[in-house]
C-alpha cells in the first residue's frame, strides 16, 4: 500500500495476525496515517486493503468500501467521548452506525472491561483508566472484525497502563477480536503485543514476534530505550505484615511494596531502568532489598547513556532486564558481555500490579 504526501510517502505490506499487534515507531513515522488507511479515514494511492479475505480497498479494481461498511472498530487518542451522555449511552451510541448482524453480547463487554456498576455515570467523573474502558467498549459494540487503537496507552501513568494492557488482552482473548495498536514505547509493546511492525520515516522495515526484539537490534535506535520500563509477569507467594510483597518471576525472588495481594495471584512488575544499580558481586549489608543475580547479553551505547542488556538465567523476553548506566559506570565496572553481575532494586522501585 502506498500513499504519497507533499513532504512524506508512505510504504507498507504485511499481514496483522489474530492476536495483538503493535505499530511502532517513532513521531513521524506513519503510524496514525497507516491506521487511518485501514479504518478508511484516509484514500491510499495505490495498493490493497483486505479484511477476513473480503478487499476494501483495492486500486487496481478501483474498490473503497465505505467507512461505515468495513466493520472495523476504531479508538482515537482523545477517546472522543461524549459529555452529555452517561457511559450507557455512549456505549450504545456506537452500534447505532453498525450494519454488523452478528452482536457481542453486552455483558460479555461489560464483564471483560469490568465496567458494569459505570453505566449510569456521567462520563465527566470517570478517571483516566475507566474512560478508555469505556471507549473501547464503545468500539466493542459494534462487533467489530478488528479493533484498531491510536495510542492508547499515551496519556496514562504506569500503574494505569499496566491495568489497560491487562483488559487489552483479555479482550483479544475472551472476544477473539485481534487488536493493532499505535504506541511509540517499546517497554509497552513488548508487555502487550503478540508482535511488532516496525515503521521508520514512512517505510515499513521489520515484522518480529515480541519475545524477539532484543535479536533484531538494527530494527530499534538508541532513543527508542529512552525512559524505557521493565515488565515482568509473577506470583505472590507472600503478603508481609510489613506491607512488603514477595514475588516469583522467572525463577527469581522479588520484594516490593504494596498491600491487598493474596497469595499466588498474578501480578504484573514494572521497573524503570534507570532505577536499577548494578554491582559486580552480591551485596548483602545494604537497604536495597532486592540483589538479582543476571548476566550481561548485550552493551548498547546510546548518545547520553549505556543500556545493559541482562539475562536472568532462561531464554526469552520475559528473562531480561535492561538497566540504563553512564559511561563513567561502564568503564570503572569493566562490564562485558557475558559477564556475571548483580541487580540491585529497591523495593519501593518496583510498581506492582494486580
Amino acid at each position: 500500500m502506498h500513499k504519497k504526501f507533499d513532504s512524506f510517502d508512505l510504504n507498507c505490506q504485511g499481514t496483522f495476525s489474530n492476536g495483538i499487534t503493535a505499530i511502532f515507531g517513532p513521531s513521524g513515522s506513519g503510524k496514525s496515517t497507516l491506521l487511518n488507511c485501514i479504518m478508511g479515514f484516509t484514500k491510499p494511492d495505490s495498493g490493497m486493503v483486505s479484511l477476513n479475505g473480503e478487499e476494501l480497498y483495492n486500486s487496481e479494481t478501483n474498490i473503497n468500501e465505505k467507512l461505515e461498511n468495513r466493520n472495523i472498530g476504531y479508538v482515537f487518542q482523545d477517546l472522543m467521548l461524549f459529555p452529555h451522555m452517561n457511559v450507557e449511552k455512549n456505549i450504545n451510541y456506537g452500534q447505532r452506525f453498525s450494519g454488523n448482524s452478528i452482536r457481542i453480547p453486552h455483558e460479555d463487554i461489560t464483564e471483560t472491561l469490568q465496567i458494569a456498576s459505570l453505566m449510569k455515570r456521567n462520563v465527566n467523573n470517570l478517571s483516566g483508566g475507566e474512560m478508555q474502558r469505556v471507549a473501547l467498549a464503545r468500539a466493542l459494540k459494534t462487533s467489530p472484525s478488528i479493533l484498531l487503537l491510536d495510542e492508547p496507552l499515551s496519556a496514562l501513568d504506569a500503574n494505569l497502563r499496566t491495568t489497560l494492557i491487562t483488559y487489552l488482552k483479555s479482550v483479544n482473548k475472551n472476544l477473539s477480536i485481534p487488536i493493532v495498536c499505535i504506541s511509540h514505547s517499546l517497554s509497552d509493546v513488548i508487555s502487550f503485543s503478540d508482535s511488532i511492525y516496525v515503521l521508520r520515516e514512512g517505510e515499513h522495515i521489520g515484522h518480529i514476534n515480541s519475545m524477539q526484539t532484543q535479536a533484531y537490534p538494527q530494527l530499534f535506535s538508541s532513543n527508542d530505550f529512552k525512559g524505557f520500563e521493565n515488565i515482568l509477569t509473577g506470583i505472590v507467594l507472600a503478603q508481609n505484615e510489613d506491607s512488603s510483597i514477595n514475588i516469583e518471576s522467572n525463577n527469581k525472588i522479588f520484594i516490593a511494596t504494596g498491600s491487598g495481594f493474596k497469595v499466588n495471584q498474578a501480578v504484573t512488575l514494572v521497573i524503570s531502568a534507570s532505577d536499577i544499580l548494578i554491582a559486580t558481586e552480591n551485596q548483602i549489608n545494604i537497604s536495597a532489598r532486592n540483589s538479582i543475580e543476571a548476566r550481561i547479553s548485550r552493551i548498547q551505547k546510546t548518545s547520553s547513556s549505556v543500556l545493559v542488556h541482562c539475562e536472568l538465567g532462561n531464554e526469552g523476553v520475559q528473562d531480561k532486564l535492561v538497566v540504563q548506566i553512564t559511561f563513567d559506570a561502564l568503564e570503572k565496572l569493566n562490564l562485558k558481555e557475558g559477564r556475571k553481575i548483580f541487580l540491585i532494586i529497591k523495593a519501593s522501585s518496583i510498581l506492582v500490579n494486580k
